[in-house]
């Protein structure tokens, strides 16, 4: 404590002051003991520049409290130990999940537990299932323009992959289709249009970014949650890519 005993603390009787004090506390480690003559003098030196500092925050007002750190007795007796120790990472984390793999697909993965719209800014959705590279057999998936132009500012997209071959894995395919239909200007879905259109020459790979939403056994059930996530990040035009065709398969959310 600075300027004033443990015994004037602890009472509280000491002498009230005619300028305004405010008091300043700070939680540092208790193993900095040059700390308070160190705060002192740097208030003075500050107090010297300006003048108002004397009168707002005088140097008798500044207080260095110290954090008391955990000892044996605290980690063996206290109630909840668990929050004295890191936390272990949860077995039931949903989501796109990172499996170290090195394909071109992981490399422009967005990992994660949840997916945030490109045209809803901080609405975050939760991944209901653990999803990698390789599932199947059905996948949707959603596309983001990241090359930061300005028409590219709403160009994000959903899509679905599937195949039939449990051998091959469907969302490894499709992205390697996407790149291959923009590089000779094949548009078969809407994504492939605004490759072939303003990015003609550029490699998808550098600036198209991919998060796996959800999964299917069959292709109907594909089809029903390629709508559902189109509806969930409003990706349909004008604020996304998606055509509202695709609502013609009469699915209810």
């Amino acid at each position: 404590m600075a300027n004033r005993s443990r015994a004037m603390l602890l009472t509280g009787q000491y002498k009230k002051q005619e300028n305004f004090v405010l008091s300043l506390v700070t939680k540092l480690h208790p193993a900095i003991t040059m700390l308070t003559p160190l705060v002192k003098k740097a208030f003075e030196e500050a107090a010297t520049v300006d003048l108002t500092l004397q009168y707002i925050l005088p140097t008798s007002s500044v207080i260095v409290a110290y954090t008391r750190l955990p000892n044996l007795q605290l980690l063996l007796c206290k109630n909840d130990q668990n929050s004295l120790v890191s936390p272990q990472q949860r077995c039931d984390v949903r989501g796109h999940i990172d499996t170290g793999c090195r394909c071109q697909l992981c490399k422009v993965s967005i990992f994660g537990p949840c997916v945030v719209s490109v045209s809803m800014p901080g609405y975050r959705i939760k991944i209901p299932k653990n999803l990698t590279c390789k599932s199947g057999p059905g996948v949707v998936y959603y596309a983001i323009c990241r090359s930061g132009k300005k028409h590219c500012a709403k160009a994000h997209y959903v899509g679905r992959a599937w195949a039939t071959d449990n051998q091959k894995f469907p969302m490894r395919l499709k992205w390697s289709n996407h790149k291959h239909h923009a590089k000779i200007v094949y548009n078969k879905c809407k994504l492939t249009e605004h490759l072939s259109l303003f990015h003609k020459g550029e490699d998808p790979q550098c600036f198209v970014q991919i998060i796996l939403l959800d999964q299917a056994d069959s292709l109907q059930e594909t089809l029903r949650l390629e709508l559902i996530w189109t509806r969930k990040l409003f990706a349909f035009s004008p604020l996304g890519l998606n055509e509202r065709t695709e609502d013609s398969f009469n699915v209810v959310p």
